[in-house]
């Protein structure tokens, strides 16, 4: 039997030899390789999704309609401010901290169930009227410490 050239590897897709480089790592730590080369891969993975298209948009549409329904369970709840409770739609997600926000809670079709809960955990949940009055105090406070900074630097420098 002829030694195995470790720098080339024969493709169960289109069985032509290829560099090693051509095939994607199925276990990187262990240096195993996929047996497709990669054109073979993207060929497979295309026709397995248009075979199973309709199972995987199901199955999208079931998974954003749990992480959806974890974000009105969470705005169904009085107003941390006024303490009136409002439909969801009045309700907002304001950030304790806005510096530890990692991303805004109308995406919940890009993240995960756990992440969404760990967000969320982040924000106290209040009416438009009353985040509207939060966002402009804080607006306001920004401004006097801008101003602040403004006039300690002016003293400083005289």
């Amino acid at each position: 039997m002829a030694e195995q050239d470790p720098t080339h590897k024969n493709c169960s897709g289109c069985h032509l030899v290829k560099p090693v480089e051509e095939f994607n790592f199925k276990y990187r730590a262990k240096g195993i390789r996929h047996l497709y080369c990669r054109e073979c891969g993207k060929r497979q993975t295309r026709s397995h999704y248009k075979r199973n298209k309709r199972s995987y948009l199901k199955r999208n549409l079931r998974a954003y309609a749990e992480r959806r329904q974890l974000v009105l369970e969470a705005k169904s709840r009085p107003c941390a401010d006024c303490g009136i409770q409002y439909p969801y739609y009045v309700m907002d997600f304001d950030h304790k901290d806005g510096r530890l926000k990692e991303f805004a809670l109308n995406t919940v079709h890009r993240v995960t169930k756990r992440a969404i809960l760990r967000e969320i955990a982040k924000c106290d949940v209040v009416c438009a009227n009353c985040h509207r009055e939060r966002t402009h105090r804080r607006w306001l406070a920004g401004l006097r410490d801008k101003d602040e900074g403004l006039k300690v630097n002016r003293v400083r420098s005289t």
